[in-house]
Formats: structure tokens, C-alpha cells, sequence
């Protein structure tokens, strides 16, 4: 090193540039290199000939179709407990149905026409239902 150079000429003869503390070499060093990545001669949408198909039985395959299949089913609990209010009102109202459906067959059977017989039946229950009374009434007293 004389004195009209710099220290910084002297440097880069000596070992490849250096940034961040991670030694980078130089890319005009080799220009085929990086002839792996692309071959100017083949198309970029030239991607070869396809390899064997996946083995159903392989451990991959059940690997990858069971864990989609917890993953369907924790979204699927999850959308039931979602709307569970909603079911818990069906399901009241299928009971409901059923369980008012004798009733209504017995008046039909007696002359009402179906639409007279649900109505009679829907004021019925209207009028029995504050007759149980309210349960947070009881559980409070």
C-alpha cells in the first residue's frame, strides 16, 4: 500500500466485497453461473416432462387429506356454535310442529278446515303459555 492509494483499492483485490458480514462474490466472476436457473435456448413456460403421478396410499396424501379434513371440520364447529341460537329455534319449532300436529288432526277430523285448526291451536298455546309461569321468576325467589 503506498501513500496515493486508499485503503479501500487495496481491499477489494483481497477478498470479495463484504455487506452486512455476509461475503458476496462477484457476479461477473462466472458468467454460467447461473446458467441453472435459465437456459436461453428453453422457453420460461417449457416446464419439462411431468414426473409420476402421486401415490393415493402414499404418507404425504394422508397427511394432506387429514389435515384439510380437521381443518373442514373445526370450521364446521365452528359455524355450528356460530348459529347455534338459530338451530336451538328449529329444532323448538320442529317439536312444536309434531307435537301440535295430533291436535290439529283432531279438529280437521271434527270439520275445522287445517288453516282454523292451526289458528285455534296457536291461540291455545298463546293462552297456556303464561299459566307456566316465568322461570327466572322462580329460580330468583
Amino acid at each position: 500500500m503506498t501513500d496515493t492509494e486508499g485503503p479501500s483499492d487495496d481491499a477489494a483485490d483481497e477478498a470479495p466485497a463484504d455487506r452486512g458480514g455476509v461475503a458476496v462474490e462477484d457476479e461477473d466472476a462466472d458468467p454460467n453461473a447461473r446458467a441453472f436457473l435459465h437456459d436461453p435456448d428453453v422457453h420460461p413456460d417449457d416446464l419439462g416432462t411431468p414426473g409420476p403421478p402421486l401415490n393415493g396410499r402414499a404418507p404425504f396424501m394422508w397427511g394432506l387429506f387429514g389435515g384439510l379434513g380437521a381443518l373442514v371440520a373445526i370450521w364446521i364447529g365452528l359455524m355450528v356454535v356460530r348459529i347455534s341460537g338459530v338451530l336451538l329455534l328449529v329444532v323448538v319449532a320442529l317439536f312444536l310442529a309434531v307435537g301440535l300436529n295430533p291436535a290439529v288432526e283432531f279438529l280437521m277430523r271434527r270439520g275445522l278446515k287445517r288453516p282454523w285448526a292451526l289458528l285455534r291451536n296457536r291461540l291455545a298455546v298463546i293462552r297456556v303459555q303464561p299459566l307456566r309461569g316465568n322461570p327466572d321468576a322462580t329460580a330468583m325467589r
